[in-house]
């Protein structure tokens, strides 16, 4: 069963990560009409699991190298918590992990996506490199966006504005970037 979005929040509240209750709201209002989703970065699922349950039906292939974290958390852990969240999901919307860096899923992956979400590293060329490879593959008329553009991430905010020349916005009250394309 598809959740309403409060009741979506509440559970996705129970979930490790660092977004924002405005951030996981905007995501799930504009995936709604998303059928293909790409997540780069996943973590512990909590913006994946918001994503599942903000589409209708569709796909989402979320990409994680399944590193420990710089808080020292166990990709053992991560991945634990994560098979729970994805038992969560949204069932109309087919789910897959893909444990690999961004660079190696691209050479995997062949598809298009409505919608795009990165937010795995955030260093400048990590992010750049992220950025490059999956907004050639976001649909005319679909969105690519990222968390983390703040000033406590310099490295996202300058990919961003390099990738974009300042043609992206910043959702108000978040930390989160996109671009319609």
């Amino acid at each position: 069963m598809r959740y309403p979005l409060d009741h979506a929040l509440t559970i996705a509240g129970e979930i490790p990560g660092q977004t924002w209750p405005s951030e996981l709201r905007w995501l799930y209002k504009s995936v709604i009409s998303s059928r293909r989703h790409l997540e780069v970065g996943v973590y512990a699922g909590r913006s994946l699991f918001m994503a599942s349950h903000g589409m209708l039906t569709g796909e989402i292939i979320g990409v994680d190298a399944r590193v420990e974290d710089s808080r020292g958390i166990p990709p053992r852990f991560l991945k634990e918590v994560t098979n729970v969240v994805l038992g969560h999901c949204n069932p109309a919307v087919k789910v897959q992990i893909l444990e690999c860096t961004s660079s190696e899923a691209a050479k995997k992956v062949h598809s298009t996506f409505d919608s795009v979400f990165i937010d795995a590293g955030h260093e400048h060329e990590a992010v750049l490199t992220d950025i490059s490879l999956w907004a050639p593959r976001v649909k005319s008329g679909g969105f690519i966006c990222g968390h983390d553009y703040w000033p406590n991430h310099w490295g996202v905010m300058e990919a961003v504005q390099q990738y974009f020349r300042g043609s992206h916005e910043v959702v108000s009250d978040t930390r989160i970037w996109f671009r319609r394309l």
